[in-house]
């Protein structure tokens, strides 16, 4: 204690000699942010785009539509239309503003050849202004069901090939077609082929050129095991040279279907694994995969399971490297609500970790089929959103959804819906936004902060993942009662700082605020915060003049002192007469800012030579201040004294006072 009180000293000592050219500037050491956790979950699902009808044409039946994002602003959609060109189903397209739900294009007839039956398209974007359509055709390759395509302008609904065959082997039937974009100018395409390996279904697939519909690699078959039926292949890029293809196979696993996937090079038709199982759980029948890449190196594969979730069947996914073919993620489940049957699943990424997927679920929306999703984190396979339903009409059946990403935040759905458009069904489509709950980061003041400033700035970092400008309220909470203080703006999402600069505190008192933060749509409030503001330093009194115990004083002295007040407020100071014992006020004076300056009185009509004692009281408005008791003697009577007040400014005195008020302010500082 006497080593830190030394040290004290010797510091105190340096600073005075140097007072007039030197600032004393304490601060305060910050410690690592406080990082803010909004409650709850971390987005919310909104309806961005009702849903609308799809098709034009009304009579009889549409169904099966799959969907594809070209655009954040724009998709397109195929289905089978039942009579519409003139026999029985053909198919059809069309494009539309996600942001408006209007077509961009009339509606399409995507078959040339409309003999019989063509059904079950599938659909990929090759770019914004381009898209690639596969579909089964009875009859049309002279033997059975063939598979064939076309490429289309998205502008005006155009085509840029003429279809083309897409299977090279014809005999018995090539059905159920997978398409997907390996880039602008490429797809590759996958179908099942019955009798082509030598027993029932197996897998095909074949690569073409989007410009002249060429194929760009031989037909090759995709599974490796050949026995039974492999049936219901699903595609995805995982870039241009490289996809991935997912099946079901009968009974090669020892138990009905299950689901099989494999990863291939795009240029030689050759496998990159070896084809590996993809459902752990192998009881009764694993089947309908659907298939999506969330990187180059990761995929995501769901497919229907019958009695896993104890009832009639449910949805299952896991996510899987491509490299290795071993799994990421062990299997999960994919719906909450598992009463009766969940089925027919459609997957779309959003980003590397996450995903959407949509499915059909008997029952749950009170009348037949209804469509259900959810939004999931891919690292965990746990759900982020409740599930949530998207038909909005919920009469008779809704089933066949199809799912597409327009952006991290943006999916469209399409699905059939029974009577919904007058006749037997129709296509219908919707689009939700996913808004993120702006994120509070880092604040200053830190909750619990002591010795803060009385004119403290408000800070916090904040950020929105939508990109969204945010608006910042800040609240001041300390009666219990929020007042808001004031607003700040982060442009763009962020991350940014906010702030307001909050001024007129009182020192050594608890303060506490909040902040409110806005993107338009959603607010997300902050914890409480506290902080403690500076203690009050006592003002300091020192040069007392007339000096302590002098005499010879002029019977109308002025008498002063020097105040100062380490914290910037103003003084007052009261000057005492004490001579009798009972303390009367003379007067007063003020010192602005904290000084360090001078108060003076000057006290009229003393007696002469006659002892007076006299003080002061200095108040900072919070705390008062009183010196030691001051004593001075008045001049003879006929004594000439020319104003000498005990020598105040003698060069050595003020050096002296200097010390003293450093020496105060030190002793304060250390104690």
């Amino acid at each position: 204690m006497k080593k830190k009180f030394f040290i004290g000293i010797i510091f105190i000592l340096f600073l005075s000699l140097s007072f007039l050219g030197m600032n004393l500037i304490i601060r305060n050491q910050s410690e690592q942010p406080h990082m803010v956790k909004t409650a709850g979950t971390p987005f919310e699902i909104l309806i961005e785009q009702e849903e609308f009808k799809v098709n034009d044409y009304t009579n009889d039946t549409q169904t099966n539509p799959k969907i594809c994002a070209l655009s954040e602003d724009k998709f397109a959609i195929a289905w089978q239309s039942d009579g519409q060109d003139g026999d029985v189903n053909g198919i059809y397209a069309c494009v539309f503003n996600a942001t408006t739900g209007l077509n961009i294009t009339k509606e399409i007839q995507v078959n040339s050849y409309t003999n019989y039956n063509q059904r079950y398209p599938s659909i990929c974007a090759l770019s914004e202004d381009k898209f690639a359509i596969a579909w089964q055709s009875d009859v049309q390759d002279g033997s059975g069901d063939g598979v064939y395509a076309g490429v289309f302008n998205a502008t005006t609904g155009t085509t840029i090939t003429s279809e083309f065959r897409v299977n090279y082997i014809t005999t018995n039937d090539q059905q159920r077609p997978s398409i997907c974009a390996l880039s602008e100018d490429k797809f590759a395409v996958a179908w099942q082929s019955d009798g082509q390996d030598g027993d029932l279904e197996g897998i095909y697939a074949s690569v073409f050129n989007a410009t002249t519909g060429m194929n760009m690699t031989a037909e090759f078959r995709v599974n490796e095991y050949i026995t039974n039926a492999q049936q219901f292949p699903s595609l995805c890029a995982l870039s241009e040279d490289k996809f991935a293809a997912a099946w079901q196979s009968y009974d090669q696993d020892g138990s009905v279907d299950n689901i099989y996937a494999s990863v291939f090079n795009a240029t030689t038709g050759m496998n990159m694994t070896a084809e590996f199982r993809v459902n752990e759980y192998i009881t009764n029948a694993q089947q309908f995969p659907s298939l999506c890449a969330l990187s180059e190196d990761k995929i995501i594969v769901s497919w229907d399971s019958y009695s896993q979730d104890g009832d009639q069947g449910g949805v299952y996914a896991a996510v899987f490297n491509t490299t290795t073919g071993t799994n990421i993620t062990p299997e999960f489940r994919i719906n909450n609500y598992t009463t009766n049957w969940q089925t027919d699943s459609s997957i779309s990424a959003l980003t590397e970790d996450k995903f959407a997927i949509a499915w059909e679920s008997y029952g749950q929306d009170g009348d037949g089929y209804g469509i259900f999703a959810n939004i999931f984190n891919a690292t965990s396979g746990t759900n982020m959103t409740a599930e949530f339903r998207i038909n909005t009409n919920t009469t008779d059946a809704q089933y066949n959804p199809s799912i597409c990403s327009l952006s991290e935040d943006r999916i469209a759905t399409s699905w059939h819906s029974s009577n919904q458009d007058g006749d037997l069904g129709g296509i219908y489509s919707k689009v939700h936004f996913i808004n993120y709950i702006p994120t509070i980061g880092s604040h200053n003041p830190l909750n619990g902060g002591t010795d803060i400033e009385v004119n403290p700035t408000l800070q916090v970092t904040i950020s929105d993942m939508n990109n969204q400008d945010l608006i910042a309220y800040f609240y001041d909470n300390s009666t219990e009662t929020p007042v808001l203080l004031g607003t700040d703006t982060v442009s763009a999402g962020g991350p940014g700082n906010a702030s307001f600069g909050w001024s007129g505190l009182t020192l050594d008192t608890e303060y506490k605020w909040f902040v409110n933060i806005s993107d338009g749509i959603t607010n997300v409030t902050s914890d409480l915060w506290s902080f403690t503001t500076s203690q009050n330093t006592p003002p300091v009194i020192a040069n007392p003049t007339p000096l302590d115990s002098t005499s010879s004083i002029s019977v109308n002295p002025t008498i002063q002192i020097t105040g100062y007040d380490a914290d910037g407020q103003d003084l007052t100071v009261y000057f005492f007469d004490n001579t009798t014992g009972t303390p009367i006020l003379l007067g007063t004076g003020t010192v602005s800012t904290g000084g360090p300056g001078n108060a003076v009185f000057i006290w009229s009509g003393l007696n002469y030579s006659t002892q007076y004692q006299w003080f002061v009281n200095v108040s900072d408005g919070l705390v008062n201040t009183t010196s030691n008791l001051f004593s001075f003697t008045t001049e003879a009577e006929g004594t000439t004294n020319n104003g000498t007040q005990g020598i105040p400014g003698s060069p050595i005195l003020i050096i002296i006072s200097q010390i003293m008020i450093i020496s105060l302010i030190g002793a304060i500082y250390l104690s």
